[in-house]
């Protein structure tokens, strides 16, 4: 009697939880793919040395081990609460507590085995879309191929295991301890609302307040350069601050309803009165959602910036491949005909680098303002020369923009965030001495022109001269700088550096290849702890809103009565579920556009005191290319919400 009381319950669970249901079909399914990813020949050999991939894929699958038995704890008590009337009625006909408990069980455990069995077969086609993804961003081709892991599957086992188990315990626990009574009213029990506005004041204060630190914190770090500890704090004390701003913001709207002008046009009252009814047991849940949004958000802008800084650091190199040699005779002749017979060579140009022994400038460019997670590759710690006419050659070769240098002048080459520092000298010390002969500054430039490499075009600055100018200096490098007419090869490049084994080449699919780890390591973690964030995040709002759905019915039904048409009546149905789906993310927005653009940006003062914004507008054009990825993502969920909700209120009817 009991275990088909069990299989029918969980067969009603399963059509009204369906969003939870889904959420932990796809968390399987990453826990899954992860795990091979992990224990993955084929990445390990693209990997090579020693990874901490598999580290960091343990700690954040803890982490969502973590969070999604919280989810799984939350909705199990959610559903016990909803269903107290039924279970206090089978403690009325004499059915033990004990009983009782392995009856809902065995419900779960039912719904959690559907779940892992469609979640492990989703898990493996999902890790051959993951593993095409790091082939690609190791610039490697993908290889097709049957795979199933025996220990991925026992590490999903144990996740999912360790996920329901605390929640059986202390199901079994919380029916041990109620009585016929306090299951019969559970489901109307409340705090106490004096208690309950005491503890919302005294919380709204605190975020308050740990909203002023946290957003000062960072206002400083625009302006100087602060603690890597100091910058997580002012994360904690801004996701803590999402509480009071919501509340906030609650309380404003409820402000909005004594305009009883404005309460009574149109159809507001209905919509209104719906909201504010929902939100009055829902503010303190609503403001835990916003707390999740605003740290998925933040996490994903994280890993957006670190793709970035990969594409940045390629796009630096400037040339699809740069060969350097010591011998100021070298012979590139043999590399070059490798190429033409590949058909890829588009233009080459050779060209000598030249260095005075000092290192004036060099030690300049060491005082820039780098901004936030700069990075400079080359190893050369001298000034290094370049002359007027290889220069301009190279200019043309890139596309870039033709200048005009005299024979009295010479200018600089270097990377954007050194300006700063070279403008500040160069206006207090204008003319350079090569040779005897004095040349006065001419300029500075910053387009990518392959200086953060090793080697490079110097150490993030170079200086261009006259060509009579070089014959007073030495020869440092000689230097083949290429174009391809397509993108080369690892392997291509790999023929390429046994041809000579004495020079040293950079090129981009090389340095895309080097800066893989960066983005393998961050990224890939980065997205699926976000985006496990935001499910869960849209499957607690999913569940609440949908539990009340037997409830607004009467609303509908009344609606009904008055004449109201079914299509009138689902336009303010969705209306209303836009309000509550989407209150929650107004702040997470705002506060991750405000945010994010002060942690990564910065303003300095120029040579001539002026202030000079660095990459605060790039950021913050990446924040709103962030909430709207984000406003998709919850746009699905709220889609299929709102199909579960209209047909519950609309078929009840």
């Amino acid at each position: 009697m009991l275990k088909k009381l069990s299989k029918r319950n969980a067969k009603r669970q399963m059509v009204d939880y369906i969003i939870y249901i889904i959420t932990l079909i796809v968390t399987v399914a990453l826990l899954l793919s992860f795990n091979m990813i992990m224990f993955s020949s084929e990445i390990a050999v693209l990997l090579k040395e020693k990874s901490i991939l598999p580290l960091i894929i343990v700690m954040v699958s803890i982490l969502v081990v973590l969070i999604m038995s919280m989810l799984v704890n939350h909705i199990t008590m959610f559903i016990l609460k909803r269903r107290s009337k039924e279970f206090g009625l089978y403690m009325l006909l004499g059915i033990e507590n004990r009983k009782i408990a392995n009856l809902f069980v065995m419900e779960n455990r039912s719904i959690h085995s559907i779940v892992l069995i469609i979640g492990l077969i989703i898990g493996t086609v999902l890790y051959h879309a993951i593993k095409a993804i790091i082939c690609h961003i190791y610039a490697v081709p993908v290889q097709l191929s049957v795979d199933f892991s025996v220990k991925a599957t026992i590490l999903t086992l144990l996740y999912m295991s360790a996920i329901v188990f605390f929640t059986e315990v202390r199901t079994k626990r919380a029916f041990g301890k109620l009585t016929v009574k306090e299951l019969l009213y559970l489901d109307n029990a409340d705090i106490d609302e004096t208690e309950k506005n005491k503890k919302g004041t005294v919380m709204r204060a605190v975020s308050a307040i740990a909203g002023v630190i946290g957003f000062a914190i960072l206002l400083l770090s625009i302006f100087q350069s602060r603690s890597e500890n100091e910058g997580l704090l002012a994360i904690v004390l801004i996701a803590i601050s999402v509480y009071g701003l919501f509340t906030y913001l609650y309380r404003h709207f409820l402000s909005r309803l004594k305009n009883i002008k404005w309460k009574y046009a149109g159809k507001r009252l209905f919509i209104y009165r719906q909201l504010t009814a929902k939100m009055r047991s829902m503010l303190h849940l609503m403001a835990g959602v916003c707390i999740l949004m605003t740290v998925a958000l933040l996490i994903i802008d994280w890993g957006i910036f670190f793709a970035g800084k990969v594409d940045d650091r390629v796009n630096a190199v400037a040339f699809d491949v740069g060969i350097f040699s010591d011998d100021k005779n070298a012979d590139f002749s043999q590399q070059l005909s490798y190429l033409r017979k590949t058909d890829k060579l588009n233009y080459s140009y050779e060209y000598r680098l030249f260095s005075d022994g000092n290192d004036t400038y060099f030690q300049q460019s060491q005082k820039a303002v780098r901004g936030k997670l700069g990075y400079s590759l080359s190893g050369a710690d001298i000034d290094i020369f370049m002359s007027v006419s290889d220069y301009m050659n190279l200019r043309e070769m890139l596309g870039l923009p033709k200048i005009a240098v005299d024979q009295q002048s010479y200018i600089l080459h270097c990377s954007p965030a050194y300006i700063t520092s070279l403008q500040a000298y160069v206006n207090e010390n204008p003319v350079l001495l090569v040779g005897g002969i004095s040349y006065r500054f001419g300029g500075i430039y910053s387009e990518d022109f392959l200086q953060q490499e090793l080697p490079g075009n110097g150490n993030g600055v170079l200086i261009i001269v006259p060509d009579k100018a070089v014959s007073a200096l030495d020869i440092q490098k000689q230097v083949l700088a290429i174009t391809t007419r397509s993108d080369l090869s690892l392997a291509e490049i790999n023929e390429l550096s046994e041809i000579n084994n004495n020079v040293d080449i950079v090129s981009k699919i090389g340095v895309r290849n080097q800066s893989a780890p960066m983005a393998v390591y961050m990224v890939l973690p980065a997205f699926y702890l976000a985006f496990v964030l935001c499910a869960v995040a849209c499957t607690i709002l999913s569940v609440q809103i949908l539990s009340y759905a037997k409830k607004e019915r009467r609303s509908y039904l009344t609606l009904n009565y008055l004449g109201v048409g079914v299509s009138q009546q689902k336009k303010l149905l969705k209306k209303h579920l836009l309000q509550l789906y989407f209150l929650p993310a107004i702040p997470a927005a705002f506060i991750n556009i405000l945010s994010f653009p002060m942690m990564t940006g910065s303003i300095a003062k120029n040579a001539n005191g002026t202030l000079q914004i660095i990459s605060l507008f790039s950021r913050i054009k990446q924040s709103f290319i962030t909430v709207s990825l984000f406003l998709i993502f919850l746009m699905l969920y709220y889609v299929g919400t709102l199909i579960i909700y209209e047909h519950s209120i609309m078929n009840g009817q």
